[in-house]
């Protein structure tokens, strides 16, 4: 059933792809920014069209996990994109450990295969693999692959309920029960989330404040869903 705060985008290998009415915030506050900035219109396009970069590759990573799944016989209900991040959402979460490493690796994998075909377009393209910001802006195709990298590398750092978060877990889970291994990878996700807000309030980059908010919130709710449904 698809949720009411949700607009259905169409569908990818026969799953939905919804998009959280939220989402609409970030155009809206890209927009305000360039406004309050004075920023010139083709600036605020370049920004925009970063956004509809940026929820592809998002989609590309979640097709990873759900494609992956659906192969190790785990129903998919559907994937869901918000501000923050996307969503694959299983019927049920993989019963073995090394399911749902397959599963958590699946995501990050997608990104960095997307960037290495990238890599192989940029270098047929004779374009550079600068890492210069008015580069990136002004090649498409560089942008798409820093944003993949990037994708990949933070996903698999060891925060859960991130991909790497879910990887500690299930290797934990392999030397202890199940709702311990998720309480340990939870807390050491949570004083993780602490020091990237540390991080953002220092370097004042709000982004990483709200994200590490939501991982806290995130890893917390994993932790009572799981001890009220430890067979989940």
């Amino acid at each position: 059933m698809k949720p009411s705060a949700t607009i259905k985008l169409g569908t990818a290998f026969g799953i939905d792809i919804l998009l959280h009415w939220s989402f609409f915030f970030l155009p809206l506050l890209v927009g305000w920014f360039a406004w309050y900035h004075g920023q010139p219109l083709s600036t605020t396009a370049v920004w925009m069209v970063l956004l509809v970069v940026v929820l592809f590759s998002v989609l590309l990573h979640e097709l990873g996990h759900a494609l992956t799944a659906e192969k190790l016989g785990i129903p998919i209900i559907d994937i869901m994109l918000t501000p923050i991040c996307g969503l694959a959402r299983l019927e049920r979460a993989p019963a073995r450990p090394w399911d749902e490493v397959l599963v958590a690796l699946a995501g990050p994998l997608a990104n960095l295969g997307a960037a290495s075909l990238l890599a192989i377009l940029i270098w047929i393209r004779g374009e550079s693999f600068s890492i210069d910001p008015k580069m990136i802006n002004d090649s498409l195709w560089l942008t798409l692959l820093w944003i993949n990298l990037c994708l990949f590398a933070i996903n698999l750092l060891p925060i859960f309920p991130m991909d790497g978060g879910r990887i500690l877990r299930a290797f934990l889970a392999m030397a202890m029960d199940n709702s311990r291994a998720t309480k340990v990878a939870a807390r050491l996700g949570q004083i993780m989330s602490v020091l990237a807000i540390a991080a953002g309030v220092y370097w004042q980059i709000v982004a990483l404040v709200v994200i590490g908010i939501f991982l806290i919130a995130t890893a917390e709710q994993e932790i009572r869903q799981h001890f009220l449904y430890p067979g989940k």
